[in-house]
Protein backbone atom coordinates (compact mmCIF):
# COMPACT_ATOMS: atom_id res chain seq x y z
CA UNK A 1 0.00 0.00 0.00
CA UNK A 2 -0.38 2.31 -1.81
CA UNK A 3 -1.28 -0.27 -4.97
CA UNK A 4 1.40 -0.91 -7.11
CA UNK A 5 -0.98 -0.92 -10.33
CA UNK A 6 -2.65 1.35 -13.02
CA UNK A 7 -5.83 -0.74 -11.83
CA UNK A 8 -6.72 1.18 -8.53
CA UNK A 9 -9.56 2.94 -9.92
CA UNK A 10 -11.35 0.63 -12.19
CA UNK A 11 -11.01 -1.68 -8.53
CA UNK A 12 -13.10 1.11 -6.76
CA UNK A 13 -15.44 1.62 -9.65
CA UNK A 14 -16.19 -1.84 -9.28
CA UNK A 15 -16.49 -1.85 -5.55
CA UNK A 16 -18.76 0.78 -5.83
CA UNK A 17 -20.94 -0.40 -7.93
CA UNK A 18 -21.32 -3.30 -5.75
CA UNK A 19 -21.95 -1.55 -2.43
CA UNK A 20 -24.58 0.68 -3.98
CA UNK A 21 -26.38 -2.40 -5.60
CA UNK A 22 -26.79 -4.18 -2.27
CA UNK A 23 -27.09 -1.08 0.21
CA UNK A 24 -24.08 -1.42 2.00
CA UNK A 25 -23.38 0.17 5.24
CA UNK A 26 -19.65 -0.64 7.13
CA UNK A 27 -16.16 -1.81 6.11
CA UNK A 28 -16.49 -4.11 2.87
CA UNK A 29 -13.57 -5.53 1.38
CA UNK A 30 -12.83 -6.83 -1.68
CA UNK A 31 -9.43 -8.75 -2.86
CA UNK A 32 -9.07 -8.94 -6.57
CA UNK A 33 -6.14 -10.34 -8.79
CA UNK A 34 -4.71 -9.06 -11.58
CA UNK A 35 -3.56 -11.74 -14.55
CA UNK A 36 -0.60 -11.50 -16.85
CA UNK A 37 -2.90 -9.23 -19.63
CA UNK A 38 -3.60 -6.85 -16.51
CA UNK A 39 -7.32 -7.80 -16.87
CA UNK A 40 -9.05 -7.21 -12.86
CA UNK A 41 -10.81 -9.88 -11.35
CA UNK A 42 -12.35 -10.16 -8.01
CA UNK A 43 -10.94 -13.16 -6.08
CA UNK A 44 -13.03 -12.84 -2.74
CA UNK A 45 -15.86 -10.16 -1.17
CA UNK A 46 -15.83 -10.00 2.44
CA UNK A 47 -18.60 -7.57 4.15
CA UNK A 48 -16.21 -7.04 7.19
CA UNK A 49 -12.90 -6.67 8.30
CA UNK A 50 -10.41 -8.81 6.74
CA UNK A 51 -7.29 -9.91 6.91
CA UNK A 52 -6.24 -8.18 4.02
CA UNK A 53 -6.83 -4.89 5.45
CA UNK A 54 -4.96 -5.29 8.51
CA UNK A 55 -2.24 -3.16 7.50
CA UNK A 56 -4.54 -0.24 8.50
CA UNK A 57 -4.40 -1.36 11.96
CA UNK A 58 -0.32 0.30 12.48
CA UNK A 59 0.00 2.19 8.70
CA UNK A 60 -3.05 4.69 8.90
CA UNK A 61 -5.24 7.26 11.32
CA UNK A 62 -7.98 4.76 11.00
CA UNK A 63 -8.42 1.23 10.86
CA UNK A 64 -10.54 -0.73 9.40
CA UNK A 65 -11.99 -1.51 12.51
CA UNK A 66 -12.47 1.95 13.58
CA UNK A 67 -14.19 2.78 10.76
CA UNK A 68 -16.34 -0.30 10.78
CA UNK A 69 -17.51 0.32 14.30
CA UNK A 70 -18.65 4.09 13.40
CA UNK A 71 -20.28 2.71 9.87
CA UNK A 72 -22.77 0.67 11.44
CA UNK A 73 -23.52 2.81 14.72
CA UNK A 74 -24.41 5.65 12.31
CA UNK A 75 -21.46 7.86 13.17
CA UNK A 76 -19.50 10.07 11.57
CA UNK A 77 -16.92 8.92 9.35
CA UNK A 78 -13.62 10.79 8.63
CA UNK A 79 -13.47 12.86 5.25
CA UNK A 80 -10.46 10.45 4.11
CA UNK A 81 -8.16 8.19 5.80
CA UNK A 82 -4.47 8.98 5.98
CA UNK A 83 -1.91 6.25 4.84
CA UNK A 84 0.69 7.63 7.60
CA UNK A 85 3.73 5.39 5.82
CA UNK A 86 3.87 3.31 2.80
CA UNK A 87 3.02 -0.70 4.10
CA UNK A 88 3.90 -4.11 2.75
CA UNK A 89 1.10 -6.49 3.60
CA UNK A 90 1.68 -10.39 3.35
CA UNK A 91 -0.22 -13.63 3.68
CA UNK A 92 1.71 -15.97 5.54
CA UNK A 93 1.81 -19.43 4.68
CA UNK A 94 3.06 -22.66 6.54
CA UNK A 95 6.73 -22.54 5.76
CA UNK A 96 6.73 -18.86 5.84
CA UNK A 97 5.53 -18.76 9.61
CA UNK A 98 8.81 -21.29 10.63
CA UNK A 99 10.81 -18.33 8.39
CA UNK A 100 8.84 -15.95 10.54
CA UNK A 101 9.86 -17.73 13.78
CA UNK A 102 13.29 -17.04 12.35
CA UNK A 103 13.50 -13.69 11.59
CA UNK A 104 11.08 -12.01 13.40
CA UNK A 105 13.22 -11.15 16.58
CA UNK A 106 15.78 -9.41 13.77
CA UNK A 107 12.79 -6.81 12.35
CA UNK A 108 11.53 -4.38 15.01
CA UNK A 109 8.67 -2.56 11.79
CA UNK A 110 7.32 -5.95 11.83
CA UNK A 111 3.58 -6.32 12.81
CA UNK A 112 2.14 -9.51 12.52
CA UNK A 113 -0.86 -10.75 13.29
CA UNK A 114 -0.97 -14.67 13.78
CA UNK A 115 -4.55 -16.52 13.51
CA UNK A 116 -4.17 -19.19 16.13
CA UNK A 117 -4.61 -22.08 12.84
CA UNK A 118 -2.83 -25.08 14.88
CA UNK A 119 -1.94 -26.93 11.76
CA UNK A 120 1.06 -25.75 9.15
CA UNK A 121 -0.21 -27.76 5.95
CA UNK A 122 3.12 -28.79 4.01
CA UNK A 123 2.04 -28.40 0.76
CA UNK A 124 1.06 -24.59 1.84
CA UNK A 125 4.10 -22.64 0.38
CA UNK A 126 4.56 -19.70 -2.16
CA UNK A 127 5.67 -22.72 -4.97
CA UNK A 128 2.08 -24.41 -4.61
CA UNK A 129 0.05 -21.67 -5.01
CA UNK A 130 1.35 -19.65 -7.89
Amino acid sequence: VPARSDKENEARKEVEKITRAIHFVGTFTVEFFIDKENNLYVNEIAPRPHNSGHYSIEACDYSQFDTHILAITGQKLPQAIELLKPTVMMNLLGCDLDLLENEFSRHPDWHIHIYGKKERKPDRDRKSTR
